[in-house]
Parts: structure tokens; C-alpha cells; sequence
């Protein structure tokens, strides 16, 4: 069974697949959910909204952002930068090693 994640916003409960939930980034109290169609604003911490969220699927990148590692296209280790499709989203340098240890790497 696939897995979801259900926000309210008003009355109504969105019910997302995690897999379309390409990365949440916090903006304030908020914090900002970006999928594959659209953005979702929802009142609560980064930190409440990571811990829903499975481990072995996504991973904190920077204090303000956490991602969904199956929608990565390129890490930027020099520049500090996680690529998600078009979007480079900062990569801080507390969570780089974590990150690189959850990937599969060839050199």
C-alpha cells in the first residue's frame, strides 16, 4: 500500500504520496511542501513535519530544508548545492556527510 501524508488546510485534508513530495523547505512558522503539481503552505515546524516523514526515504539537506532523496539529480559538493530537477537547494555542511552515506556511489 502506498504511502501518504495528509495535511489540512481549512476544513479539507490533502492527502499527498510521498513520492510526488519532491522537498519541504520552513519559512517561518510554515513550512512549504513541494510536489510534483503544486505547493502546499502548512502552520507547523520543519522538525514536526520531518519526523512524519520516513527515514529511509527523506533526509534533512539544511536547517531549512528536508528532501526527498529519490528526487535528486545531482549534488554539487564543491558549491554546496542539492539539485532537485531545476531547483539547487543549499546543502549545509552539517548534513553533507549524512546525506553522501544514504547514496549509492561510484567513482
Amino acid at each position: 500500500m502506498e504511502k501518504k501524508l495528509c495535511i489540512k488546510i481549512g476544513k479539507v485534508y490533502h492527502c499527498l504520496s510521498l513520492k510526488d513530495i519532491k522537498y519541504v523547505h520552513t519559512e517561518g512558522n510554515y513550512s512549504v511542501l513541494h510536489t510534483t503539481r503544486q505547493q502546499y503552505v502548512v502552520k507547523t515546524s520543519l522538525s514536526k513535519l520531518e519526523k512524519k516523514l520516513p527515514y529511509d526515504t527523506f533526509c534533512r539537506i539544511h536547517r531549512n530544508f528536508v528532501i526527498n532523496e529519490n528526487a535528486i539529480t545531482k549534488i554539487d559538493t564543491q558549491n554546496h548545492k542539492v539539485y532537485i530537477e531545476k531547483n539547487d537547494l543549499p546543502l549545509g555542511k552539517n548534513y553533507k556527510e549524512s546525506l553522501l552515506n544514504k547514496m549509492v556511489i561510484l567513482s
